[in-house]
């Protein structure tokens, strides 16, 4: 086993993680020119002489450095003469200070790196949504050395990963707590969206997430969405395993450090007793309530859910009328979650407001949260 997982730069969490099968850690500056897979608000303040020792104690604790170049667009700046310049400067300063490795997700740019910049291992964004050997393909032969696959359509569809890992040569890496929902409709534009919110421009940044409103709307509401999502339980890593796959992903950098080393420890020890939602909850997006509130407010008993994804082995979802037709998921939820209803009505009210005043063209945009 393999793990890679965010950093916020944090020594203790290298401490704290590397006797615990972690090899990689990923991460970028705050603010940048290409922007990433997170907005920036969340997210500590960090600088490039933070980075650069954090990468050099990596380095002498055995663990590589990822700098995660992967925001979906860069507006086509990446085209033009002041686009490539910044570009250079960027990767100029990563390699100097020893990153082993990039993200990215625009294949000039992969280009550009695999031209100039030989040191650097080149990986391949899950915000590229590689869910097919096609992809995959056309990804290895443009250079890539490692692809993150698609979690919100693959991590469930094993027939799709054992073609993929048959076809394809090069390591493959699936995230396992991303908690997206499954097929979510949002995700090319939120993506996009937050690639933008992320960049280091003068342009003005929204104050709101509203994919993600939605999103946890939809999981407060009815929290059998936690269940029809793209996570892998500790206990289920062996099924991925069985097939090829040996490389996971553990998200996402806003995630403080006690509670990242609990969960790569879970997922190395392939068991979790207690609340799965602490291995899943979200840190690193605006929401109307604090992560520590969701977690402290909705239990999912991680083993109430053994067994359940035994299911997920031998049928495909993307077929199923989820909720009508198919109740598999339903029938575990009403086992294993439980939900403050005070603050599930909370929530609700709160993202309600929310969504309508973003979707209002007479009012503000501003949120207010809390």
């Amino acid at each position: 086993m393999k793990i890679s997982i965010a950093t916020n730069f944090d020594s203790a969490l290298i401490d704290g993680v590397k006797d615990y099968g972690v090899t990689n850690l990923f991460g970028k500056l705050t603010d940048d020119f290409v922007g990433g897979g997170l907005e920036t608000d969340l997210l500590n303040n960090i600088d490039k002489e933070k980075i650069a020792g954090h990468v050099a104690y990596a380095h002498k604790n055995g663990i590589t450095m990822n700098y995660t170049f992967n925001s979906p667009c860069l507006a086509n700046d990446e085209y033009t003469i002041h686009g490539k310049k910044e570009l250079a400067n960027l990767l100029d300063w990563i390699s100097e200070i020893g990153v082993d490795s990039i993200t990215v997700s625009i294949p000039v740019v992969m280009r550009y790196v695999k031209k100039y910049y030989p040191n650097l291992q080149v990986k391949v964004s899950s915000s590229v949504c590689v869910d097919s050997v096609a992809k995959a393909k056309r990804w290895e032969e443009m250079g890539a050395d490692c692809i993150v696959l698609d979690p919100m359509v693959i991590n469930r569809d094993f027939e799709v990963l054992k073609a993929i890992r048959e076809a394809i040569p090069i390591d493959l890496e699936l995230i396992v707590n991303n908690n997206c929902m499954y097929e979510c409709p949002f995700l090319t534009y939120h993506q996009s969206f937050m690639g933008h919110s992320s960049r280091g421009d003068d342009k003005e940044k929204p104050d709101f997430d509203y994919c993600y409103l939605n999103c946890s709307y939809k999981r407060v509401s009815a929290p059998v969405n936690y269940l029809i999502s793209d996570i892998i339980r500790p206990e289920d890593l062996k099924f991925y395993e069985e097939i090829g796959y040996d490389n996971f992903k553990i998200i996402d950098r806003a995630t403080p450090t006690s509670v990242m080393i609990n969960r790569v420890k879970a997922y190395y020890h392939r068991y979790f007793d207690g609340n799965l939602l602490e291995l899943i909850q979200h840190y690193g997006y605006r929401d109307m309530a604090e992560p520590e509130e969701f977690i402290n407010n909705i239990y999912i008993d991680n083993r109430k859910l053994d067994g359940y994804f035994d299911r997920f082995r031998k049928e495909k979802c993307l077929r199923t009328n989820c909720g009508s037709k198919c109740t598999y998921c339903y029938n575990y939820a009403k086992k294993a979650i439980t939900i403050n209803p005070q603050f599930q009505k909370h929530v609700m009210e709160k993202v309600s407001q929310a969504i309508e005043q973003v979707e209002n063209f007479g009012s503000s945009q501003a949120l207010v949260r809390g």
